[in-house]
């Protein structure tokens, strides 16, 4: 596994197939963003916040600041996204638990 070194991009298209013969197959696209929580990219990341239906909000449970700075994530959610957005939360670096 690698670390975010600026930003990293990605989609996936799944196909759902219909339950009735009569209707088409829905497709449902992600995109993922990871910007490592860097500033920079702030710009970047509040323009799509609007067309977006969920966020994954990852920090690592290792590092203290990285836990604080999801107030501020959620506040720019607030601020730029649909009020109905889902939002989860994911604790990430579970194998450093020895470090919190």
């Amino acid at each position: 596994m690698t670390s975010t070194l600026g930003m990293e991009f990605a989609t996936h298209a799944i196909t759902l197939p219909s339950s009735k013969p009569d209707e088409t197959d829905a497709i449902v696209r992600a995109q993922i963003w990871d910007t490592a929580g860097q500033d920079r990219y702030r710009a970047i990341t509040n323009t799509y916040y609007r067309h977006a239906i969920g966020v994954m909000l990852v920090y690592d449970i290792s590092e203290r600041e990285s836990f604080e700075n999801l107030e501020r994530w959620l506040v720019e959610l607030r601020d730029h996204a649909d009020d109905k957005i889902k939002v989860i939360l994911v604790g990430n670096k579970s194998d450093l638990e020895n470090k919190r």
